[in-house]
Order: structure tokens, then C-alpha cells, then sequence
């Protein structure tokens, strides 16, 4: 692996998995974000899920990946999972979707929480409120960088970024085919419901407001709400994620609500603050800073500051 930044970064037995898909304009961005990690990973592999035209890796990172897997057919969700397993040559793994570009922190930050307690870390948290409800609005809600928590916070699932033990990949797909068979979901859930059966837990790590840097997520905003591209946004996807939840729960997928009603409370609680704290932060950046730029100029112009006499 070629990284410009690796004489000033800490080297980690972590492989990192990137996934072309539909977004090659990205590719090169989060192969950046992920070189400026401040704990570098190992190795960078690549899967390419699907060959279409126009959709092609850029020449000019090619030799960037240690190696690069190219399915002539779109695989769906799962296979780079499948890809990691066969692959990745790390204790630890971090398998990234084609829209996440990541802090220069976020392998650092997973890392440091794994070594407190062992799970499954993840960017994108999703804590049920109403299983057998979901997606419907008000199901479930997030953690992580749609809505930023200062602490580590146990969820049901993850999604956009998944750190986790490689040695933990077989679980994922053993009992999971009934999931495994909606190609295009169920992989996030599936993971969750296998290390459960293992007691192991699954957790957002801190993404604390005005810390991008340890935030998996810079660009969701962008990246992730593509029309046609993004998954979640295509309206035939609406049923297809909830059979594919019905059928985890029957698998005996537990969410918090059912299991662990204390931790679920918490995490809402963190959840209905920090909800406060992101309407106050956008309420300061969209309205309160503005004014207070209009303010100042309208003064400095009163006052015949040459800037702004003509302005």
C-alpha cells in the first residue's frame, strides 16, 4: 500500500475494505480519507460489485489497493463481506460503503473502543423503537453521524461502516440465508443477529459535535442521499427492508427494546439531547451566525470602513 502519510502515522493490523458500486467520483476521495487515517491500516483491498458502463475504477489509483476483486454481475450487499473473509489478511477488518469517507480519526477512535470492549463498531446506529414497524417514520431511530453522540452507545445494528474481528465474518453467514437471499439488505442486521448469538454486542463509538475528526461520516449528506444510487432511497426498497427485519426477528434477532430495556432508555435519552444540541448547532450556523456577519458589516460600513463604503 502506497500512503504519502505513513512515515507520520501509526501502523495497526486493520484491512480495509472499499466497495465500488455506482460511485467512482467517490472512490478516489475515500481512498484519500482513508491514506490520512492518523492509525493506518495495513492493507486496502477493493471489491468492484458489478461492471456497468461508465463505471470504471480511476486509472490513477489503481496501484493505490493491494488488491482489487472485480464481479462481472452485481453481487449485492453481501459480498464484499464474503470478499473480506477470503481476503483480508488483519485480525481486524473495517468494511466501508462506497458513500462513507471517514474522519482522519475514525479507525483510531473504533480502535481505542474495541480495545475497552470487544464488538462490533459502526458509524451509522440504529436503535428500534417499534420492530415489527419497520422503516415506517418514528421505528427506529439513529446515532452516529446523523445525530452525534458524545459516548460510546450500544445499538441494534450499523450500518455505512462496519469494525469488527475478521475471525468473526463465518458467523455472518451461517443461519443467516433466509436474509442473505434479499441480495440487496439484511447484511447490517445479519452480522448484529450472529454475534448476539455469541454475546457479542454491537456499538456506535463517540462522535462527539465539533469532532469530525472521529466521525465516520463527513459527506453523508451528499454521497448518501444520490437519487437512483442510494439504496434506502429507492421507494421498491421500502418493503424488501421490512421483510427482511421480520425475518431476522424470527431468526431471533433481539433489539434492545426486547432484551435490554435499560440500555435502550439511555441510548434514547442521549439520542432526545443530542437531537437538542444538533437544532441549536444548526440554528447558530443558518441563522444566528449570518445575521451576526450582516450585523457587523452594516456597523463597519456605518463607520466608513472603506471595504464596505461602496458595498
Amino acid at each position: 500500500m502506497k500512503n504519502k502519510n505513513s512515515s507520520e502515522s501509526v501502523k495497526s493490523d486493520i484491512s480495509i475494505i472499499l466497495n465500488l458500486y455506482k460511485r467512482p467520483y467517490a472512490l478516489k476521495q475515500q481512498l484519500q480519507a482513508i491514506q490520512a487515517q492518523s492509525l493506518q491500516p495495513k492493507e486496502i483491498l477493493l471489491y468492484q460489485d458489478g461492471v456497468f458502463e461508465g463505471i470504471d475504477i480511476p486509472s490513477e489509483i489503481k496501484d493505490s489497493f493491494d488488491k482489487i476483486e472485480i464481479s462481472e454481475m452485481n453481487q449485492g450487499v453481501w459480498a464484499r463481506f464474503d470478499f473480506a473473509r477470503r481476503s483480508a489478511q488483519s485480525d481486524l477488518v473495517c468494511v466501508f460503503d462506497d458513500d462513507t469517507i471517514p474522519g482522519v480519526d475514525f479507525l483510531a477512535n473504533c480502535f481505542a473502543e474495541m480495545q475497552k470492549q470487544e464488538g462490533l463498531y459502526g458509524g451509522n446506529g440504529v436503535i428500534l423503537t417499534y420492530p415489527k414497524h419497520f422503516p415506517i417514520n418514528g421505528s427506529s431511530f439513529n446515532v452516529g453521524h446523523y445525530r452525534p453522540n458524545e459516548h460510546t452507545i450500544q445499538v441494534d445494528y450499523v450500518g455505512h461502516a462496519w469494525f469488527f474481528k475478521k475471525e468473526w465474518l463465518d458467523d455472518l453467514f451461517i443461519d443467516t440465508q433466509a436474509l442473505q437471499d434479499y441480495k440487496i439488505a439484511g447484511e447490517d442486521v445479519a452480522f448484529s443477529l450472529t454475534l448476539q448469538r455469541k454475546g457479542i454486542k454491537t456499538f456506535v463509538p463517540p462522535h462527539p459535535l465539533g469532532q469530525k475528526t472521529l466521525w465516520s461520516s463527513l459527506l453523508a449528506d451528499t454521497y448518501g442521499t444520490e437519487e437512483n444510487v442510494a439504496l434506502h432511497r429507492i421507494p421498491q426498497n421500502f418493503q424488501i427492508k421490512r421483510n427482511m427485519l421480520r425475518d431476522a426477528l424470527k431468526l431471533g434477532f433481539k433489539p434492545l427494546i426486547y432484551q435490554d430495556k435499560r440500555a435502550f432508555l439511555l441510548n434514547y435519552k442521549s439520542y432526545i439531547g443530542n437531537s437538542r444540541l444538533s437544532e441549536l448547532a444548526f440554528i447558530n450556523q443558518t441563522w444566528l451566525k449570518p445575521m451576526e456577519r450582516k450585523i457587523r458589516t452594516h456597523i463597519k460600513k456605518a463607520l466608513g470602513f472603506k471595504k464596505y463604503a461602496d458595498s
